[in-house]
């Protein structure tokens, strides 16, 4: 037989409750079954463990950190950017045009067949004016500082595992 329980928490009143009552609210804040970084989840966890924290209950051995305030944050970072010699890099979203930058004379064209390949575009746009609409399946070059999310040459020759030597 199955039964689901449903269980309310009063975030306002943690300062009330026992410390086994509290302990037993952080193991269900890990328990909650929503998905890694629902921010909803994070907030409680973090609620309920700060009050922890607060009463430095040092009796109970709970599974720390499952769900933070700051996961649904860092998750949403990671799925749009990659932290790369500390500045974070825009990735590539799978939809959408790929634009390459580096100075003019730096050969952007050298390695061009491969581009395409690994980033699974079929339409190369060389010198674009930064404004032109791009169409999904474009990779663009351009010497013209974007204003929208792009690709330093040398890293993306590093992604798509090529030589960068000569390449800038």
């Amino acid at each position: 037989m199955k039964q689901a329980v449903t269980i309310t928490i009063d975030t306002d009143a943690l300062s009330n409750f026992t410390d086994t009552y509290l302990a037993t609210l952080w193991h269900i804040t890990q328990a909650n079954p929503a998905p890694y970084g629902d921010r909803e989840a994070g907030d409680l966890a973090e609620e309920v463990g700060r009050e922890i924290i607060r009463r430095f209950l040092v009796n109970t051995q709970p599974e720390l950190w499952a769900h933070q305030g700051r996961d649904h944050f860092w998750q949403a970072l990671t799925n749009h950017c990659r932290l790369v010699n500390g500045k974070w890099i825009p990735l590539p979203q799978p939809n959408a045009a790929v634009v390459i930058y580096a100075e003019q004379g730096s050969g952007k064209t050298k390695h061009i067949d491969e581009l395409l390949d690994h980033y699974g575009k079929t339409l190369l746009i060389e010198e674009w004016d930064g404004t032109a609409p791009l169409p999904n399946d474009a990779l663009c070059l351009t010497n013209t500082q974007p204003q929208c999310p792009y690709i330093r040459l040398e890293e993306a020759l590093r992604q798509a595992g090529l030589n960068t030597t000569g390449a800038a």
